[in-house]
């Protein structure tokens, strides 16, 4: 290869690289207040719901059900935490089949987004919110290679 063309191939591979999503610190709860409140989803005959809220300067506590849409029965119960400790943000839930409680780590928090992770764990091994607008999110649950399923909330209004 002529010199000039080696000079040139890491300008090319930038060119055609993906872009990168603006990270952040990931370390405080203060860019994640856009998931507290109340959310519901609707997937065939389940509804789905989240409600989070700040019990402390360094904590979100949720809660995440699944209810038949027709009878309200319950199908599922998960108690869920943010916590910021250590400069770090942890997602832990407490589910009924595990015998303690699950937590993974923030990894990443692009813009609207962010991504906790627990490579050790059976499944999930990602969760990733997403928002878009004020009444819209996204919760991404997958083995981290891209099974798993989407649950696309709305915002619950009280009126």
């Amino acid at each position: 290869m002529k010199p000039g063309i080696i000079a040139l191939l890491p300008l090319g591979l930038a060119l055609i690289s993906p872009p990168v999503a603006k990270a952040q610190a990931c370390a405080s709860l203060d860019d994640l207040e856009w998931l507290l409140g109340d959310w519901r989803s609707e997937v065939g005959t389940t509804v789905f719901s989240e409600h989070w809220e700040r019990s402390s300067e360094g904590s979100f506590e949720g809660v995440a059900d699944s209810r038949s849409a027709d009878d309200k029965q319950l199908l599922s119960h998960e108690i869920l935490s943010l916590v910021a400790r250590s400069g770090e943000v942890l997602y832990i839930a407490e589910v009924a089949h595990n015998p303690g409680p699950v937590t993974f780590r923030l990894s990443q928090c692009p813009d609207a987004a962010v991504i906790f992770k627990n490579p050790d764990h059976d499944f999930p091994k990602q969760i990733e919110y997403r928002r878009k607008g004020e009444d819209e999110i996204s919760a991404h649950i997958t083995d981290g290679e891209g099974k798993g399923f989407v649950l696309y909330f709305q915002r619950v209004v009280e009126q």
